[in-house]
C-alpha cells in the first residue's frame, strides 16, 4: 500500500505533469502510470532482498549461540 501511494505521487504526478509541459500528448502523458508500475516492482523486489537478508542474518546468528 505504502509503495502504491509512493508511486503516485513521487512517479506518476511528476512523470505526467514533465510530460505534458514537454509534449502535451495523451500517449506521453499516459506513460506515467507504467513507469509507476515500474517503480513499484522495483520497490517491492527490494524490500523482498532486504527483509531475506535480514532473516539470514538472524537464522546464522541463532546458529552460532
Amino acid at each position: 500500500m505504502v509503495q502504491g501511494i509512493a508511486a503516485a505521487f513521487l512517479i506518476r504526478i511528476p512523470v505526467a505533469w514533465w510530460m505534458s509541459r514537454a509534449t502535451g500528448r495523451l500517449f506521453y502523458i499516459g506513460l506515467g502510470v507504467p513507469c509507476a508500475t515500474v517503480a513499484q516492482i522495483i520497490a517491492c523486489f527490494v524490500f523482498y532482498a532486504h527483509i531475506r537478508k535480514k532473516e539470514v542474518l538472524l537464522r546464522h546468528a541463532g546458529t552460532r549461540l
